[in-house]
């Protein structure tokens, strides 16, 4: 997948900010736990790409134009080299954003490996006794453990604590462990399974052999190590490996197999570019999963010009007049459409107007975002740098001044 369709994917349609939100998650997940990346490809490379994320993201209260003051409302700053993320609520005594005295939500702390991946991440919930920020006093409400391979870029293990344990003192053998999850890949079935441990079994101990589960997800990968499928199994009790299979004993002690509570699905081109993504809610007629006949929940599908950069991405949320999916007649629920060129781009967010068409002059506008972008010659190959995300304004059109600005994000390397 490059860079380009990330910022698409970042800005994914139909259901607004929250399923932007939702894309990115995902898109999160799958490198922290699958270890997904350009320098992850297993070919023997020896650059090390250093973090990259999101230096300072603000959020504004979206009712004042962009001619207008922009009113903060919240801010979270990753300072570089500072290895860590530290969320703002108020402007504090002076009454000023962006000074000294702002009043601290929550910190993040990280430890990085060799290969730049996280290794540990320390929540903390308040300032501690003591009435200041970030000093040891300051107090947790617990942290994450990274273990990863020999490359130190593909996660294996994670482990969250949520106490310091009898001894009372945080980062020592006894902290409470709230869960953990195993990485799990099985290369002659090009599969990566997210196996996540909820409770420590009859043994009363973690990490052993009954730790217990209601289920896992599962990432399956195509030749070029694109994610083409994730599914979410889950059991009504402890799951169980059998034959490679999840199952789970009911009530009276029998086997039953896990189920799937739904499934992903992508397409690429030559490229490696994403053009179709759907989404899976049943099994069909044949009561198989992963066959032709499954229920289509939605989908998308992204077109993209020659430097591939996607131009327009459409979700369609049902079939049309002859009942069948993926044909010219799906029902059309939303479209994005992009436009980007040396460095920088807009991308608008909209539904269909009256005519019925997407992409037409009378389409309403859902949101508006205009973004910057680094050197697709560079690693990470041309990231996102900045954007700005608004609501059209009382004129129903984006990039003009009367856009409603609601949230602006700086991106770079972190370390």
């Amino acid at each position: 997948m490059n860079v380009f369709t990330r910022i698409s994917n970042n800005f994914s349609a139909r259901g607004g900010l929250l399923r932007s939100f939702l894309t990115l998650l995902i898109a999160a997940s799958v490198m922290l736990l699958t270890g997904c990346g350009s320098d992850d490809s297993g070919g023997g490379g020896t650059a090390t790409v250093l973090p990259y994320g999101t230096l300072k993201g603000i959020n504004y209260d979206g009712t004042v134009i962009t001619t207008g003051t922009l009113v903060v409302t919240y801010y979270r700053e990753n300072v570089k080299g500072s290895k860590r993320e530290t969320g703002y609520w108020d402007p504090g005594k002076d009454v000023k954003w962006f000074t000294a005295d702002d009043k601290v939500d929550y910190s993040n702390a990280y430890t990085y490996n060799s290969a730049g991946r996280v290794t540990r991440q320390v929540w903390s919930q308040d300032e501690g006794p003591d009435g200041v920020w970030f000093n040891e006093d300051d107090n947790l409400w617990g942290y994450q453990d990274l273990t990863y391979d020999g490359s130190g870029k593909k996660v294996v293990n994670v482990i969250n604590y949520n106490g310091a344990g009898v001894d009372g003192i945080w980062f020592t053998t006894d902290d409470k462990v709230a869960d953990w999850t195993n990485v799990v890949r099985i290369s002659s079935k090009s599969t990566i399974r997210v196996i996540d441990y909820v409770g420590k079994g009859t043994d009363n101990k973690w990490f052993t052999a009954d730790d217990t589960t209601d289920g896992y997800d599962e990432w399956l990968e195509d030749a070029d190590g694109n994610d083409i499928r994730y599914a979410r199994y889950r059991c009504g009790g402890t799951c169980f490996l059998s034959g490679d299979q999840p199952w789970w004993w009911n009530d009276n002690a029998f086997p039953v197999p896990a189920w799937v509570q739904g499934y992903l699905s992508w397409t690429y081109d030559a490229a490696g570019n994403e053009t179709q993504s759907a989404r899976y809610g049943g099994n069909g007629l044949d009561n198989v999963w992963f066959s032709a006949d499954d229920d289509v929940v939605d989908y998308d599908t992204t077109a993209y010009d020659a430097a591939g950069m996607p131009t327009q991405r459409i979700g369609y949320g049902a079939a049309g007049t002859d009942t069948k999916w993926f044909t010219a007649d799906d029902v059309i629920s939303w479209g994005e459409a992009t436009t980007a060129a040396s460095g920088t781009g807009t991308t608008t967010q909209q539904g269909l107007g009256a005519d019925g068409k997407i992409f037409t002059a009378d389409d309403t506008m859902w949101y508006c975002r205009s973004f910057t972008y680094g050197p697709v010659s560079a690693e990470p190959k041309g990231e996102m740098l900045t954007f700005k995300g608004a609501g059209p304004g009382t004129d129903g059109k984006c990039f003009n001044t009367d856009d409603l600005i609601d949230y602006e994000e700086t991106a770079g390397d972190l370390l």
